[in-house]
């Protein structure tokens, strides 16, 4: 047997690395959940397209194999997953019975409207593969463990019906695995209830009236589709509603804007009045093909040095330490997509980092001298609840 790895007939490496495929320490779960699906996939496009006549009845079998093997992969992250975030402190058994790991999923209160939605639609497969095979042994041997032949009850089955269903179970399964991940993200902001996500949350925003009619017909109406929709009683009902009512973001959906840390209107429109002044206008190009293309005076850039020493002393006159982290942070917020759960624990962070760091400028010029600073700031403040102070300042940052 080869000892050198240089020999090894499967794990020796060429002299190029384009085919390098990353494995074991290099590997993560999500490579062996999408990696099964995908070839099952592949495997029945390739025998369909290719008209691989004489080989449907032994490709076939690897084709099934790596569906289930895909569908228990998914289920088994998305319970170990879920168990991290504390969802549920339960546990399955380890073993290949798909159909019990989906049902041991279904039995959860999962907390959120589209893992149900998604899960529900995952079960016909589920439940058409484990019942062809509940062990994971079927469609890798000829002969079971008991002795009798494997799929015994079966005789045929249409590679085309197995194609077009993977092509859906492979949508199923990814929405899955991005609502997934999308959820933990979430979860982190704690705009949750134990019946509702923060995604739920949104959409039972959207369901109410504004803030000012919840004392009308129009909210009673609303309040009662909602509680159909989610199960929710009373009591739960207002738990998701005081939830809503304590995030910026969710509550802006309902007409209630609230205000920035530290930065005030005024001093927001200055700043990016002062923006301009760093960034000269970009005109549009006559002969422009709608590419976002500006057309740039290279020597309206460079004919001062930048910044100018009056932007700087204009700023730092202006504006307070504390209104300087507030900018710093509404920016991020904005240009990164950031929860605006996280905006107060971003601001202090962004205060005793200005501290250690000591100039004023410096922190402010930072983000000033970013050519997406106007954006990205009126991004933030769509998010913090300040939407008419973002479209003031997408105004004033606009090129004439």
């Amino acid at each position: 047997m080869p000892t050198d790895a240089e020999d090894d007939p499967f794990f020796s490496l060429t002299d190029t690395s384009n085919w390098n495929a990353c494995i074991g320490t290099q590997a993560y779960d999500e490579n062996y959940v999408d990696g099964y699906t995908d070839a099952a996939l592949l495997l029945a496009e390739t025998v369909i397209t290719n008209k691989m006549y004489g080989s449907r009845d032994t490709i076939v079998f690897p084709i099934l194999y790596n569906a289930r093997h895909g569908v228990e992969l998914t289920l088994k992250y998305l319970i170990k997953r879920l168990r991290e975030v504390g969802l549920f402190n339960a546990e399955h058994a380890i073993d290949h019975d798909i159909l019990s790991h989906w049902q041991f999923l279904a039995s959860q209160n999962l907390g959120d409207e589209t893992l149900r939605s998604d899960l529900s639609r995952l079960e016909p497969y589920v439940q058409s593969l484990a019942n062809i095979d509940d062990d994971g042994q079927s469609f890798r041997y000829a002969e079971r463990r008991d002795g009798q032949a494997s799929l015994g009850e079966h005789s045929l089955a249409s590679i085309v019906v197995i194609r077009d269903s993977l092509r859906v179970l492979r949508g199923i399964l990814e929405a899955l695995k991005h609502r997934l991940w999308s959820f933990e993200e979430e979860r982190k902001t704690g705009t949750f209830t134990a019946e509702c996500s923060r995604l739920d949350l949104i959409a039972i925003a959207k369901a109410l009236p504004a803030r000012d009619n919840w004392d009308s017909q129009e909210f009673l109406d609303a309040k009662a589709l909602i509680m159909k929709r989610f199960t929710l009683g009373s009591r739960k009902f207002s738990k998701a509603v005081d939830k809503i009512q304590s995030s910026r973001e969710l509550k802006l959906i309902i007409g209630v804007q609230s205000e920035l840390a530290h930065l005030t209107d005024e001093h927001a429109e200055l700043v990016v009045e002062q923006w301009r002044r760093l960034h000269p206008d970009r005109r549009p190009r006559e002969d422009d093909l709608g590419l976002d293309y500006r057309e740039r005076s290279f020597s309206d850039i460079f004919k001062d040095d930048r910044p100018t020493s009056d932007v700087k002393e204009i700023l730092l006159a202006a504006l307070a330490n504390d209104e300087i982290a507030d900018i710093d942070t509404v920016f991020y917020i904005g240009r990164d997509n950031q929860f605006s759960e996280h905006y107060d624990t971003m601001l202090a962070a962004n205060k005793r980092e200005h501290e250690v760091q000591g100039d004023r400028w410096i922190a402010l010029y930072h983000v000033m001298s970013k050519t997406n600073f106007a954006q990205g700031l009126a991004d933030g403040m769509d998010r913090l609840g300040r939407p008419d102070l973002a479209s003031r300042v997408r105004a004033l940052a606009a090129p004439v």
